[in-house]
């Protein structure tokens, strides 16, 4: 019986592998004796009933997701749905049929369970005869765009800091010593030579305060010597008469 069927149906690796509606499941039914084998039934599976039970295995593994997405599976005769209410919906019955038209990545928003979703649909490749929905809420898509938005600010405020602190850092590190080093200048233009400049480390603003401190010392060294000076010597400028002879002087 077994070789008349193989023989009308194809070859034998066709057969196990899969042609047209394979593959095949066979059971044995024992009536009287458990070691004897009264009948033997065969059932030459179709695609689509395989695809099917495929899909109720799995689907409820999918739809237990921490985003919050439910997946639909229902075919084009829409005699085939999981969930079974997935079909009281019009508008997901006619997107279903407008699949045969899309490409597959078209979004469109459904309202499901009395919540707004984005959907999409999914043209399978493998299993040709099913259809696969996703709809994610809508809420949690603003949910997800308000923590990004946050983040964002967060992290605009943060720069904002940190390009603030580096401000004050680099004005502390250059405006302060050349506030100073300006003092200085000032000083020496209004001949205040007794003004020092503090010490400013041994980077450049501290080798110029150095050059300036000692110019400033050298300056007050040649005021404090005019000024001994002018008080030791007499002025020597006027003519002077003593006697027959008239002289006069000049300090260089």
């Amino acid at each position: 019986m077994l070789q008349e069927f193989f023989a009308a149906t194809g070859y034998f690796w066709q057969w196990g592998m899969g042609k047209n509606y394979f593959p095949a499941h066979i059971r044995v039914l024992k009536l009287f004796d458990q070691n004897l084998a009264d009948y033997i039934f065969l059932y030459l599976y179709k695609p689509n009933l395989l695809q099917y039970d495929y899909i109720e295995r799995i689907i409820t593994s999918i739809n237990r997701n921490s985003l919050g997405m439910k997946i639909f599976a229902l075919n084009y005769q829409l005699t085939f749905s999981i969930p079974l209410d997935a079909v009281s919906s019009d508008f997901i019955r006619q997107f279903v049929v407008a699949m045969r038209n899309k490409s597959g990545s078209e979004i469109e928003y459904c309202d499901w369970e009395r919540k707004r979703h984005m959907m999409i649909g999914l043209k399978c490749l493998a299993l040709d005869r099913v259809r696969l929905l996703g709809l994610f809420p809508v809420e949690e898509i603003t949910r997800k765009a308000g923590e990004k938005y946050r983040l964002f600010v967060a992290s605009g405020l943060l720069s904002l800091l940190v390009a603030l602190s580096l401000g004050l850092l680099v004005s502390r590190y250059f405006l302060a010593p050349l506030g100073q080093l300006h003092s200085g200048v000032e000083a020496l233009k209004s001949r205040n030579f007794a003004y020092r400049l503090p010490a400013m480390g041994q980077d450049e603003f501290g080798n110029l305060a150095e050059i300036l401190n000692s110019t400033l010392v050298d300056l007050e060294e040649m005021q404090v010597a005019s000024q001994v000076e002018e008080k030791i010597f007499p002025d020597l400028t006027a003519s002077q008469q003593v006697g027959n002879f008239i002289f006069a002087g000049k300090i260089l």
